[in-house]
């Protein structure tokens, strides 16, 4: 399923397939999640220093047929797309992600 960060399978779509380190057992979550059909990886980028130093974070954004989850994790954001059939449940469980 997985190589050095590396995610594919049926739930993953897009053209990136990596994910940093502090987000892939969050994202093998939503995987699992039976109303999580499709997990868009998003760019990673470096996290701007705003004197929390290496904290995690989640925001999820309900959108229209999505949930959009950025995840900062050490000194790197990832922002991710997650589709599925209970909107509601997933920014939920991503917000309450520790």
């Amino acid at each position: 399923m997985h190589r050095n960060g590396l995610l594919k399978g049926l739930k993953f779509n897009g053209r990136h397939t990596t994910v940093i380190e502090a987000a892939m057992p969050f994202v093998k979550m939503l995987r699992d999640m039976p109303s999580v059909e499709k997990i868009a990886l998003g760019v990673i980028t470096p996290a701007r220093s705003g004197g929390r130093g290496g904290t995690q974070r989640i925001k999820a954004t309900p959108l229209l047929g999505a949930v959009r989850v950025v995840f900062r994790g050490g000194n790197s954001v990832q922002q991710f797309y997650v589709f599925g059939t209970d909107l509601q449940e997933i920014a939920r469980v991503a917000e309450n992600y520790k």
